[in-house]
Formats: structure tokens, C-alpha cells, sequence
């Protein structure tokens, strides 16, 4: 029996469990937002803590017999074509550990592709297993990472046919989706699942417009980030499954090892509201979105300088589409990095964009946008193309390419991050093998992985990053200046 999209059972409850008129002497212990002092309720609102209340006699009763959040991401699994689907609110870094451990024991192999967020590299690490890692298809042109091929991940499970699961990332951070449906074809051929990390994706299953969802490709588990499309809080994720190959029972088990047993309702809440609003406006609220991004890149390609990835660009089996709301650019041709045209945006005109790198931009379309928004940014950008010859008074540096900063695992990631580590010069790391994870952020895809061995281009490529601009959140010395290796 189909559920009623229009409902919200979790928004529905927090509604009725105000309408009880509660006194609590429990916890959250701010009660409702009574203990709050005025000078944070001038920035955080009383009524965002009147609706923090706990999942069990708040949102439910004590023994959740109403079901409130069973009922909610039924609605969500229904919506999205999954059998089953999980509301994480310690957002998709969570999922990706899920994802991992729903699959695979500690000692075993997993294929995992190489321009994964970090989180999945903690999973593997967490997990102490094994990655596998599959090459994405390199973009020559835009020096960019796409999708896994078919071929790569054929032969993937030739080579390591004992592999538990094959981890992908789609869409790309860049918006760039692989053949899914493809790649689902060859796992299951080997009997085994596809896990799509899809938190960029969260919104495809609403618009034709948009690339194939996991779900809608046969993959077998996928997560998707509520925050960065759609109109849920931070940290709002969610987990979907389908098919046989990966268990309920081990899925569930697996979830309830990282989920918080005090979700927010806040985090909650807001994943259903976006997933009714998506149910009955979805089509019509992401059209008006795709016509203003189609509208933003003919306008910005006549922008002398300022190149814009569009679907024409995709030339490899690892990139058959493009997602229209993700905005790409590359500023080479205007001499500057893409460091500079991110600070020169946010001091001149106030934009705040999705990414920078030393060569890229990204600007993020969703359903907040209108014509005055984008009209702002076309604006900037144009000044943008005008204002290199003022930003700097030096050559552009030249960074090694994307294809040249991949190294050979020596050590399971768990091996080296755990075993006898010292602290080495960055200049000095060429040939060790890194106990760290080192990750350019955004977009936080790893550089090293513990346990690689680290290479010249590599060590030349963080250098020059840290002088340009680059930001690397998750190194035990931020500033590069050493790296944590194997003793």
C-alpha cells in the first residue's frame, strides 16, 4: 500500500507533542528552550529549541509504538525507489562508514575508487579492511577525476574476484556521473553489491533533467546528503538499500554501531519536510532550476578566459553526463588560481563558492535560486575575467596534473595510521609512506591515503597548494610544513 507523500510524520509530531502542552523534566536540558539566554536566542531562535525534543516520549512514545520515524523513511525508501532507507543525522560521513562495514569484515578486500571523500577512507580504516583502489577517468582537458569506467571496475573484479563490494563515488563532487547501471551489471554479474556514495546526489530522482539516481541504476546501497541539495539541515543524510545481496538485518545492525542514540529531531525533521516538498513540488521547483543554470552557463561562456564544463565536455565511459546545477569553471586562461578568483568573488561582490582549487571553481545552483541570485553571480564573474591583470603580479605556478598524484598502497591504510609513526619535513617525506590522511578541502578527497607511498609530484603538489592558498583540514600539522610517515 502506497504511502501519503503529503504527510510528514515527524514534522506531524513534533506539531503534537506541543499541542499535549508538556511540562519535561528530561532531557535536551534547555526545556523547550526555556533555559536559553537572550543573547543566544538573538542568533538562535527559542522556537528552533521548542522543536529539539527527544525521539522517545517527544517524538514518540516510550516505546515507539506509533512508529513516527519507521513511518517517515518508508515514505522516503517509497519516494526513492529503495526497499529500505535510514535517516543519519551525523551526516554522510556516517554513511559512508555504514556503507563499508554493511559489506565487508576487518581483513577483507574492498574495490573502492580512488577520488573518494575521506570519510570512506576512514571507513577502511575503521573497518580494517583492505582497499582496492579503481582509477577514475582523467579529464586531460580540465584535469579533472571522473567516474569509474566499466572497464576499470571489470577489471577490478578480475583481479580481486574475493572483493566484498565495489565502492563509487556519483556524481563526482564536479557534477560528473558514470554509466551506473553499467557498473551495478558487472558487480552483480560477480555476485557481489554496488555501494554508490551519492551525496552529491540527492536530489537526481526528481528531475528528467537530471543523471540517473543510484537507486533508479540498480545499485545496491547509496547515501545521499539532505544538506548540500536539498532543504534539509546540516548533517542530514540518508542511507538506501535494495535487492538481496547486502542483508537487512546486518544493514541495520551496522547503522545502529555509528547512529547517535539521541537523533535530532531537528536533523529529522528537516529531512522529511525536504522529502514531502520534493514529493509534491520536486519536478516542478528543480525545472525552474535547470532552465536558470542553462541560462547562467550561455551567458558565462562568452566571458573571455572563463571556460564552463558543460555535457559536450564528456568524452570518456567514466563520463556520460553532467548534473545542470553544478557550475564549473576553470580559470587558467586568466592567469590566476582558482584560490584567487574565490577570495577576489567573496571581497568584491560577496559570493560564496561551493569550491575552489588551484585551477576550479564551482558555484552551486539549488531550489533557492532565482533570476536576482544568478543575475549576482553572472555579475561577479564577468568583473572576474576583468580583474587578473590587478590580482597578480607573477607567473601563474604550474601544478603537476591529477593523473600524476596517484601513489601505490603499500599498507593497509589501518596498518600505517596505527603502527610506529614519526614527523618528517615535507620535503624530506619523497618515498615514505604517509600514517596520515591528507586531504585538499574542498573537496575532501584525499591526495594520500595512509599507507601509500608518497611521491615527488605529490610532495611538489602540497608545496605549491599551502603557498597558494590551499586549505588541508585533516593533516596532524595543518600548515604541511611535516608530514606524519611509518617509522
Amino acid at each position: 500500500m502506497k504511502g501519503d507523500q503529503k504527510k510528514a510524520p515527524i514534522l506531524e509530531a513534533i506539531e503534537s507533542y506541543h499541542r499535549s502542552g508538556p511540562l519535561p523534566f528530561r532531557v535536551p536540558g534547555h526545556k523547550l528552550g526555556e533555559a536559553v539566554d537572550d543573547p543566544t536566542a538573538s542568533i538562535l531562535p527559542r522556537v528552533m529549541f521548542r522543536a529539539d525534543i527527544p525521539p522517545l516520549d517527544g517524538l514518540d512514545d516510550r516505546r515507539e509504538s506509533k512508529e513516527v520515524q519507521k513511518r517517515a523513511e518508508a515514505l522516503a525508501a517509497e519516494l526513492i525507489g529503495a526497499d529500505t532507507c535510514h535517516f543519519s543525522v551525523n551526516g554522510s560521513s556516517l554513511s559512508a562508514h555504514v556503507m563499508v562495514l554493511a559489506v565487508a569484515a576487518p581483513g577483507d578486500k574492498v574495490l573502492i575508487a580512488r577520488n573518494t571523500h575521506r570519510s570512506m577512507i576512514a571507513a577502511a580504516i575503521i573497518a580494517n579492511v583492505q582497499p582496492i583502489f579503481l582509477t577514475p577517468d582523467y579529464d586531460a582537458k580540465w584535469d579533472l577525476e571522473h567516474g569509474v569506467s566499466p572497464a576499470e571496475l571489470e577489471q577490478g573484479w578480475q583481479k580481486h574476484p574475493d572483493a566484498k563490494g565495489a565502492i563509487v563515488v556519483n556524481p563526482s563532487y564536479f557534477g560528473v556521473s558514470a554509466d551506473l547501471k553499467r557498473l551495478a551489471d558487472i558487480s552483480h554479474k560477480n555476485k557481489r553489491p554496488l555501494l554508490v556514495d551519492e551525496a552529491w546526489g540527492a536530489h537526481l530522482p526528481f528531475h528528467p533533467s537530471f543523471p540517473a539516481s543510484a537507486m533508479a541504476s540498480g545499485a545496491d546501497l547509496s547515501c545521499n546528503s539532505y544538506h548540500k541539495t536539498m532543504t534539509a539541515l546540516g548533517q542530514a543524510s540518508i542511507v538506501n538499500r535494495q535487492g538481496t545481496l547486502i542483508p537487512d538485518d546486518r544493514f541495520k545492525l551496522v547503522f545502529d554501531l555509528f547512529q547517535t542514540t539521541s537523533p535530532s529531531s531537528l536533523i529529522m525533521g528537516s529531512i522529511d519536510g525536504s522529502r514531502r516538498l520534493m514529493a509534491t513540488h520536486g519536478q516542478e521547483l528543480w525545472g525552474k532550476v535547470v532552465d536558470l543554470a542553462a541560462a547562467v552557463r550561455a551567458e558565462l561562456e562568452g566571458f573571455n578566459g572563463l571556460r564552463v564544463l558543460r555535457a559536450e565536455d564528456l568524452l570518456s565511459p567514466g563520463a556520460i553526463s553532467l548534473d545542470p546545477i553544478k557550475l564549473t569553471f576553470d580559470v587558467t586562461e586568466l592567469g590566476i588560481t582558482g584560490f584567487e578568483a574565490c577570495d577576489w568573488l567573496l571581497k568584491n561582490h560577496h559570493l560564496r563558492l561551493e569550491l575552489s582549487d588551484h585551477r576550479h571553481l564551482i558555484a552551486l545552483l539549488t531550489t533557492a535560486d532565482d533570476a536576482g541570485t544568478v543575475a549576482r553571480l553572472i555579475a561577479g564573474m564577468r568583473e572576474l575575467t576583468k580583474a587578473p591583470r590587478n590580482l597578480r603580479l607573477t607567473r601563474r605556478p604550474t601544478f603537476p596534473l591529477a593523473k600524476d598524484l596517484y601513489a601505490e598502497l603499500v599498507m593497509t591504510p589501518a596498518e600505517a595510521l596505527f603502527g610506529k609513526t614519526t614527523h618528517v619535513p615535507l620535503r624530506s617525506a619523497t618515498g615514505r609512506i604517509v600514517a596520515e590522511t591528507v586531504s585538499p578541502y574542498p573537496p575532501g578527497i584525499p591526495r594520500l591515503v595512509p599507507g601509500e607511498r608518497i611521491t615527488e609530484a605529490i610532495v611538489e603538489f602540497l608545496e605549491l597548494g599551502v603557498k597558494e592558498g590551499m586549505f588541508v583540514e585533516d593533516a596532524s600539522d595543518p600548515t604541511l610544513a611535516t608530514l606524519r610517515v611509518v617509522a
